[in-house]
């Protein structure tokens, strides 16, 4: 399940640094339907469970198990 997102500050903020680049970021994905349950947690780094900055985009790519559903 690939994500890309970027983070970024108003430029009325930080005009001359507005996306956000931060190594210390943890991401969470949580489960839509129980936001009590995180799925996936990602920090940065090159193993295949972290996230990476390339340019002015933050991409996370990781493989979600989810409980088979029985076929009719």
């Amino acid at each position: 399940m690939p994500i890309k997102f970027s983070l970024w500050i108003d430029a009325k903020v930080d005009a001359v640094k507005p996306f956000v680049y931060n190594e210390d970021l943890e991401i969470r994905v949580y489960d839509a339907k129980s936001l009590a349950t995180i799925l996936h947690k990602s920090v940065f780094g090159r193993g295949p469970k972290n996230y990476r900055i390339y340019g002015k985009c933050i991409s996370l790519i990781f493989r979600l198990k989810r409980p088979r559903q029985p076929t009719l």
